[in-house]
């Protein structure tokens, strides 16, 4: 079931962590999976869940944003590895 996506909103290729994963809803983990890994079109998921596909593309750049932060707060909050050369 994973066609190209062609929407106004661009697919982007993202490395989604467990813990970013954690700090979505589960509405945004469903759009985020159908849209992302089923690679459908903000209209087949409109169709899909009887909602607005103007809606879901709302959704989909807000969900986008929010897991920007998240990645970047993620990052901010990464362990620095030192190295000791000797």
């Amino acid at each position: 079931m994973s066609r190209h996506n062609g929407s106004q909103t661009k697919p982007t290729r993202v490395d989604i962590t467990m813990g970013v994963l954690k700090g979505l809803s589960n509405q945004e983990r469903i759009l985020v999976a159908l849209y992302y890994y089923e690679r459908l079109t903000p209209e087949e998921i409109s169709e899909l869940l009887g909602k607005d596909a103007r809606s879901i593309r709302v959704q989909l750049d807000q969900i986008h944003a929010k897991i920007a932060h998240l990645l970047q707060v993620e990052e901010a909050s990464a362990p620095t590895t030192v190295r000791v050369y000797g």
